[in-house]
């Protein structure tokens, strides 16, 4: 099947242009947290699609809350709004690929194409806001060993920022979460169609079923 775009592989982390990265819509609390954390001197880029919360109606006929004409913004309300469009028009997506971090958020949606992505480009995943949810297929994935998990409570400037600057400067366990993120890409997430996923589920069932099978002998 159709495979993700993998140029960035084999970049060491320490020698990416950013530091952490995120670009995409505000569509789950922790996105809205991490939405105020932006920082381009540190190599923190964070930027959202300006949405009916930020904006009250939206600036690009795109998206459909932009098609009632019928509300009128205040000034300051419009400067805002085009201010951050201008900011996530400044970031090409691609380019953030280019990152030593990649921030994993939840969405509208258990799944996102991000984290595959992160992993293709050799970016090391750090999940936000994940508290309560189970990443996907943990039988399978020692997590730990290849990305980060942050609490929605952390104090994103003074403790995330900090330990991923602290991180970075780690060339050899960065080395290892990314190879080890290579190898769980390669495994489990290469194609982009549903195959990947189809074969981890099986082989979670699988090892499931086995499991139980050894306890009732």
């Amino acid at each position: 099947g159709p495979r993700y775009n993998t140029n960035l592989a084999t970049l060491a982390p320490w020698r990416r242009r950013y530091l952490l990265s995120f670009k995409g819509t505000e569509s789950h609390p922790a996105r809205a947290r991490a939405s105020f954390h932006h920082d381009e001197a540190k190599g923190v880029i964070v930027v959202f699609f300006p949405n009916g919360h930020h904006c009250m109606v939206s600036t690009s006929g795109s998206r459909p809350y932009a098609l009632d004409r019928t509300k009128r913004l205040p000034q300051l309300h419009a400067d805002c709004c085009a201010r951050l469009l201008a900011l996530y028009r400044a970031y090409d997506y691609k380019q953030l690929m280019n990152s030593t971090f990649t921030l994993v958020l939840p969405g509208a949606q258990p799944a996102s194409f991000r984290l595959a992505e992160a992993l293709a480009h050799g970016s090391i995943p750090v999940f936000f806001g994940f508290d309560e949810a189970i990443l996907p297929w943990e039988d399978l994935i020692n997590w730990p060993a290849l990305s980060l998990n942050v609490p929605v409570a952390a104090d994103f400037e003074r403790a995330l920022v900090p330990m991923l600057e602290a991180l970075a400067r780690d060339r050899a366990r960065l080395q290892a979460m990314q190879r080890e993120g290579s190898r769980v890409f390669r495994r489990w997430f290469e194609t982009l169609d549903a195959s990947a996923g189809d074969r981890a589920t099986v082989e979670t069932l699988r090892q499931r079923f086995s499991f139980e099978r050894g306890r009732r002998r």
